[in-house]
Parts: structure tokens; sequence; C-alpha cells
């Protein structure tokens, strides 16, 4: 079973590894400065932590050990992808703590390039909403067309493509969801959010049910390897779209109630304001990020 592994993935462990590290100095560093605990709670730490652990959970067998003989362990993969590690990871507001956890060095080249006009032009281009949430809808539903998904997995470069390019929109969508920082655009308040929130949710619906309820396997690949626990390909498929469908509907569901209670919360309609990216070197105190953020 890990003898199976890769220096691929061992690689994606380690870094997984040192950014947790990284976190987990700038935590600490930020909530041992006067006023620190404001930003620095100790739910935002478990946050992280539950976004690397599941990370980890996806890389690792027994996960990677069934990923290509079940449909059903493959699709738990690509919720861990598409919404538990990325959900968590701005919860967790990494950047500041990511940032304060860095040498000075290191901080001070990384926020210079940054800050730079032609990168943050760059930025504010790409991260639109308008890019970013069909950019995410669009690769969840084209990776699970069966010809795509059967040649993922056939073609171990093109299934390493597929949890990349999943992982990366999925967390750019998951980053507009929860306002997290750097915030590149106006603030829009909670009601963008849950616009956002709802197509994601009723796209989820959409997929995971059709994958539950078709009688008859879609995906060949399945057909040609022999399953674990002795499943059918349709059990299979069915297990595989019920696992998109019921958790993955309970996050999206989770985080849309959060967003109305929120917007019912507002004293007075939002007014957006355009927000630059704060960084540590901007503020002469942590707490002082904190309050920027």
């Amino acid at each position: 079973m890990w003898k199976d592994v890769g220096m691929g993935t061992w690689g994606i462990v380690l870094l997984i590894l040192v950014t947790t590290w990284a976190y987990g100095s700038g935590w600490w560093y930020v909530r041992s400065r006067r006023r620190g605990h404001r930003l620095a709670r100790v739910w935002r730490l478990g946050a992280f932590l539950a976004a690397v652990g599941s990370l980890l959970l996806a890389f690792l067998p027994p996960m990677t050990t069934y990923e290509e003989r079940s449909f059903f362990v493959h699709m738990v993969q690509h919720e861990v992808f598409i919404e538990v590690a990325p959900s968590f990871f701005w919860l967790a507001h990494p950047v500041p703590f990511l940032l304060w956890g860095l040498p000075v060095r290191w901080r001070r080249w990384i926020t210079a390039r940054l800050l730079a006009p032609d990168r943050r032009r760059t930025w504010h281009a790409f991260s639109a909403p308008k890019v970013i949430v069909p950019l995410y809808l669009t690769t969840v539903t084209l990776w699970h067309v069966p010809a795509a998904y059967d040649a993922a997995l056939v073609w171990p470069p093109l299934h390493a493509a597929e949890h990349l390019s999943l992982l990366i929109t999925a967390t750019a969508f998951w980053w507009l969801v929860t306002g997290a920082a750097p915030r590149l655009h106006p603030r829009a308040g909670y009601r963008l959010p849950i616009v956002y929130v709802v197509a994601a949710y009723v796209h989820n619906e959409v997929l995971g049910v059709g994958l539950t309820l078709i009688r008859h396997p879609i995906y060949t690949f399945y057909e040609r390897v022999v399953p674990p626990w002795n499943l059918s390909p349709v059990t299979d498929q069915s297990l595989g779209g019920a696992v998109m469908w019921i958790p993955g509907e309970f996050i999206y569901a989770a985080t849309l109630m959060a967003l109305l209670m929120r917007l019912l919360e507002e004293k007075e309609p939002y007014r957006g304001t355009y927000e630059s990216y704060p960084l540590p070197s901007q503020a002469a105190d942590p707490p002082d990020l904190g309050r920027r953020l």
C-alpha cells in the first residue's frame, strides 16, 4: 500500500507539512501579541488543521489505493478537493498567518512582488467573480464527462491535472464565498456569495442525483478493473453519486444558512468598498492587520 506512493506524492505531503508549520508559526506569533487573540482564534487554527488533514487523507493510502478501482472512493477524494479542504482553508484566514510565519526576508520578498502594479492588475482580472464562478462549475462538470474522466484514469499526468484543476478552481470559489483576505475587489456583502453558493448547490445536486439514479455504468474504466468490496459498477457509481449529492449538499446548505444568518444580522444594506491586500509589511503590529482584514 505505502510502497506504491510516488515521489510526487511525498513532495505534496512535504509542501503541506511546511505550509502547516508556517501557518502555525504565524498564528502563534499573532496570538502572542497585544490583542492578537482577536484575530488568532483557536477555531481558525482548528479549521486550518481540518483542511490540511483532509488533504493528507486524500493524497495518501488507503484513499489512493482504491481511487482507481472505485468510483465511490474517487468521489470522496473529489469532495475533499472541491468542498472540504478549500472551505476550511479559507475559514482559517490563512494569508496573514502564513505571511507572518515566514522569515522576514521571505515575507518582504513575497509582499513586494504581490504589490507590484502589473501583478495586481493580473490578479484583479483573473479573480473577478464572473471568471471564477463559471470556471469552477465548468471544471467540475467537464471532469465528470465520461470521456474525460476515463482518460484521466488511464493517463496519470492527466489525472494529476484533473485533481490540480479541481483544487485550484474550488479554492478560488470558496475564497469568493468566505470573503477572506486578500480582498482584490469591492466587498459584496452577503448577497452575492449567497448567489454563488445557490448556483453551486443546484449544480452539485443535478450532477449527484444524476449519477446516483443512472442504472447503467457510464464510466467504462471501472468495468475493466477488480472492484473493492465486491461492488458492481452500477452500485459503485450510485454510491459515488450519493457522496456528491448528500454530503456535498450538506456543505453547501450549511454555508448558505450561515450566509443568510449574517445577512439577516446586518443593520443596514452593505455598501461595498474597495479593500487592497493588507500585508504584514503595512502593519506595525499583527492585530492592526487583523482590524484591516
